[in-house]
């Protein structure tokens, strides 16, 4: 299986200019948070396993990592290289774990071990014209090739009494048994069935069953009993779930079964018969079916106006339901952003609990004991005092992103409908942030307002321009020297065309098609939940009627096309001015 770790010879002085770590290539699974990343280590030559090709981290290993990094909620950096190069790593501090590691007496001194969640199939692999091996007593005095190092090595000394040949690799040693050189080839059944795949070797067939069924480990560092209790936690949950199960499943699938010349003569033979058969057999189905289309072509020229009639109203019916799974994958987006976001500060809120309740505990204990002193009584209180700060900034930040989310949901009956002058709206607006707007110097200036009457929602058109104005005021201004907003607005036909423009720094081109995304933000960990423009977009297609469009050129423009009269609900009617 894996060759012994060697000695290890002397400790680098700079983790960047490694040799080992600059021939390695990183792979990067799950979310980065506060948490250390777990760096793993694997041979980048051990297909089906794990290996690298190209730029591409592949194997039965790497497809489980995605998972283990979502179940123990840690970002995973996997380093793939030299397999003598990547033990050294993990003396040296540079790696956390290394992969598929079998224990013995020399490696415990340096690693702790975790069960894995692979099992391997020890198989033998013999010609296919052998009728003699079919188990561990056949191979007494049979001439069987391993690789040097391998686990095989010694459960075969202790479990056979095979003659046993040190082959170079898998490839070589397959030649090997087809040359004659030995009668058999002891090896994982994977890793056989992965090498005769992929060398194109025929005449080679391996033995059920297997031999021995051997668990994979991972080795830790020793001393990280943290980490090893997570991974072995982590582990037990992927195989609780099923997840293991199905990935093993995935894998198995890829055997392959492997033909000998004899059989593929059988198949051609047997397929050349088949064609000539279904030649004649399609020869008499072509004639049948043009008697019969010409039957069918008289009975649907008659049908033709019944179709299209039908066709009309599936597609209407389509239409009412894509806009319907519309609405619902928006409210998935909605709820699974929520769920992420709320994530991080419940996961703080828990933690902080934690840490309340052992040092209220351990104090209690103290007292209990007559060991509690002044200077332990005032740690304790400070401790309390930062742990309840931050506890409450944690809740604080689960309300916000809950009275967001309950915004951004906004049920379109609840908002009254009336008829108003635009020009009220837009005044009202900038006279709430004149403020603010002074302050800063920022120019403001409205056009086309006059006289522009409107049968609509008042307040959600003011709640879309203030998110609007705010979004100006905390992104659009840097270091301008004359700010300015502009407001114009004109009418289209019966719509108004509203433009919403400032001379500020703009937007960059690639989050121009994500300002709408649910929780998109480009200031993460600075307050902003990522909502207020879905926010607006929901109010304007929705309670408004009317579409949105954003630009960046020369500051950012914001278009607003919206019906003069909102759509109605039934039985509702609008006031007067």
């Amino acid at each position: 299986m894996r060759t012994s770790l060697p000695s290890v010879l002397m400790v680098l002085l700079c983790f960047a200019n490694s040799p080992a770590m600059a021939q390695s290539k990183v792979f990067i699974y799950g979310e980065s948070n506060n948490m250390p990343p777990v760096r793993i280590a694997g041979d980048k030559d051990y297909p089906p396993i794990e290996w690298l090709e190209g730029d591409k981290a592949k194997g039965i290993f790497p497809s489980v990592l995605p998972d283990l990094a979502r179940v123990m909620n840690r970002r995973i950096e996997y380093h793939l290289m030299d397999w003598e190069q990547a033990q050294d790593a993990v003396l040296e501090g540079r790696i956390d774990v290394l992969t598929v590691f079998s224990p013995n007496e020399e490696r415990r001194k340096d690693f702790d071990f975790v069960d894995g969640f692979l099992q391997f199939e020890m198989s033998l692999f013999v010609r296919d014209d052998n009728l003699t091996i079919h188990n561990l007593t056949d191979l007494d005095g049979i001439r069987t090739g391993l690789t040097k190092g391998s686990y095989l090595q010694n459960f075969l000394s202790q479990n056979s009494n095979a003659e046993q040949v040190i082959v170079k690799d898998h490839p070589t040693g397959f030649h090997q048994l087809l040359a004659g050189d030995i009668d058999a080839l002891a090896t994982t059944k994977w890793v056989g069935a992965y090498t005769i795949q992929r060398h194109k070797i025929r005449g080679i067939k391996y033995v059920e069953p297997a031999i021995h069924i051997k668990p994979t480990h991972l080795g830790v560092r020793k001393g990280h009993t943290r980490l090893r209790t997570e991974l072995n936690l982590a582990i037990k949950k992927l195989k609780k779930d099923g997840t293991i199960d199905r990935l093993t499943e995935q894998w198995e699938k890829h055997e392959i079964i492997y033909l000998t010349q004899g059989r593929m003569r059988s198949i051609f033979w047997a397929g050349t018969g088949l064609f000539l058969a279904f030649i004649f057999v399609a020869g008499l189905i072509t004639i049948f079916i043009l008697k019969s289309q010409i039957k069918a072509r008289t009975r649907s020229l008659q049908q033709s106006n019944q179709e299209l009639e039908d066709t009309l109203h599936l597609l209407e019916k389509t239409q009412c339901q894509l806009v319907q799974s519309e609405k619902v994958a928006s409210l998935g987006a909605l709820v699974s952003g929520l769920s992420h976001e709320m994530n991080t500060p419940l996961g703080i809120a828990i933690t902080a609990t934690s840490v309340m309740k052992e040092e209220g505990q351990a104090l209690a204990q103290a007292v209990r004991a007559g060991q509690l002193t002044e200077e332990s009584l005032q740690q304790f209180v400070q401790d309390h005092q930062e742990s309840l700060e931050v506890l409450e900034r944690s809740l604080n930040r689960a309300v916000h992103l809950t009275n967001s989310f309950k915004k951004i949901a906004l049920d379109q009956g609840q908002s009254q409908r009336r008829a108003f002058y635009l020009s009220e709206v837009l005044d009202e607006l900038v006279l709430c942030h004149q403020k603010e707007l002074n302050k800063r110097a920022i120019e403001i200036t409205l056009t086309g307002t006059d006289d522009i009457i409107m049968h609509s929602f008042p307040g959600a058109l003011t709640e879309v321009l203030n998110h609007l104005l705010n979004n100006a005021l905390r992104h659009g201004f840097k270091k301008e020297e004359l700010p300015a907003i502009h407001i114009v607005c004109s009418l289209v036909d019966d719509k108004l065309r509203l433009e919403f423009r400032d001379n500020g720094c703009g937007i960059e081109e690639k989050y121009l098609n994500k300002l709408f995304d649910p929780f998109f933000t480009t200031q993460i960990g600075q307050g902003s939940s990522g909502l207020g423009l879905s926010f607006v977009y929901n109010i304007v297609t929705g309670v408004l009627g009317g579409e949105i469009e954003i630009t960046s050129e020369h500051g950012c423009r914001c278009q607003l096309m919206l019906p003069l009269k909102a759509p109605e609900t039934e039985g509702e009617q609008p006031e007067t001015v």
